[in-house]
């Protein structure tokens, strides 16, 4: 099928700079790439993804951008695969952006799941809700207090209803971002954020 699909596609870092996945340079805004042969879901084309929460599902860094996706297309679930690919808008360093969603998901989940945890479980979740929180603030946290306040949103995980919320709780401290609880508020908020941020 052709038709054009506005997206997000995420990159690596390289030198503090946008990398592709085969370590090309991210090219400059209105620079089309194209593909010749055969679509290929992973294996050939130009991925993207329609809501930015899915593309963070295939992120291998930090960097964003705002894709046109154009020619033949074929998609999946919650991928795009098509002959070429635009940058529209960025990409932009959303480093800062993606812990800041991360604690922000894991507050929400804490709340929304929180009733089925002891005290003691509630209170290791919320430190590593506030952890998360404090890394978006730029605060500089050892990789030690990191993993210890992961290991214990971790252990809260099997407090049973609880599940999501450590879950989500735990992959915060860790610096991922998102949980697959309440997924299109979750990709409203991010892309809020990345547009405010540009995007």
């Amino acid at each position: 099928m052709t038709k054009t699909i506005h997206a997000w596609h995420f990159m690596a870092d390289h030198d503090d700079k946008p990398v592709l996945r085969d370590g090309r340079p991210c090219p400059a805004k209105g620079v089309t790439l194209r593909h010749y042969g055969a679509l290929g879901m992973c294996s050939a084309g130009y991925h993207a993804s329609r809501r930015a929460i899915d593309a963070l599902g295939y992120a291998p860094g930090p960097w964003v951008a705002r894709v046109r996706l154009g020619g033949k297309t074929i998609e999946d679930a919650n991928k795009v695969c098509a002959e070429t690919r635009t940058v529209i808008a960025g990409p932009i360093d959303a480093t800062a952006i993606l812990r800041e969603f991360a604690a922000a998901c894991a507050y929400r989940a804490l709340e929304r799941h929180g009733g089925g945890l002891t005290e003691d479980q509630r209170d290791a979740c919320l430190w590593a809700c506030d952890l998360a929180a404090a890394m978006a603030a730029g605060a500089n946290i050892p990789d030690e207090e990191r993993a210890a306040a992961g290991e214990a949103a971790w252990a809260a995980r099997a407090a049973g209803e609880a599940r999501a919320a450590a879950w989500e709780a735990a992959w915060a401290a860790a610096g991922a971002a998102a949980g697959e609880a309440a997924r299109e508020g979750q990709n409203a908020e991010l892309e809020r954020m990345l547009a405010e941020a540009g995007l």
